[in-house]
């Protein structure tokens, strides 16, 4: 998948609380953790449609793998809220991608058959996009991207 959506570096887990995953990956030796609370994002969309989605973002290195832990505190339909609806505890769910063109990674996704799920701008010419594997792709779980600017 690196030839669609360039390098990845991320574990993107949906947990309940940020506080309790992180105590799971401290026993595991996942430590320094940088947590963010109410993280901001200028602008969120699912399904196409805009929406609010506050959540609480932790963040770990483990070797160059980004451990990423996200609860979303309300709720907003979302594919996180989705997800613990099949999964209570939280758990793997996304891995994250840095492509090194963003547009032409997203293009290249979606002719590809993904689809776009949850995106939105982390700041200006700053985007990301979660990405549903197409159908009929078992085994294979949503994809996130990110860009440092849109091209």
């Amino acid at each position: 998948m690196s030839n669609l959506f360039g390098e990845l570096f991320q574990l993107g887990h949906v947990v309940p609380s940020v506080d309790a995953a992180m105590e799971a990956w401290r026993a595991a030796g996942v430590e320094d953790w940088t947590v963010v609370r109410d993280f901001p994002v200028l602008e969120w969309y699912y399904h196409g449609q805009p929406v609010k989605l506050p959540i609480d973002v932790a963040l770990a290195w483990s070797g160059p793998v980004q451990i990423e832990l996200i609860a979303q505190l309300d709720d907003t339909p979302s594919m996180y809220r989705k997800f613990l609806e099949g999964h209570p505890e939280g758990g793997l769910q996304h891995y994250g991608y840095r492509p090194k063109d963003y547009s032409a990674a997203l293009r290249a996704a979606e002719a590809a058959g993904w689809t776009q799920w949850l995106g939105g701008l982390v700041e200006a010419n700053r985007p990301f996009c979660y990405l549903k594997p197409p159908a009929g792709s078992s085994g294979l779980l949503p994809a996130e991207i990110s860009g440092a600017s849109v091209a």
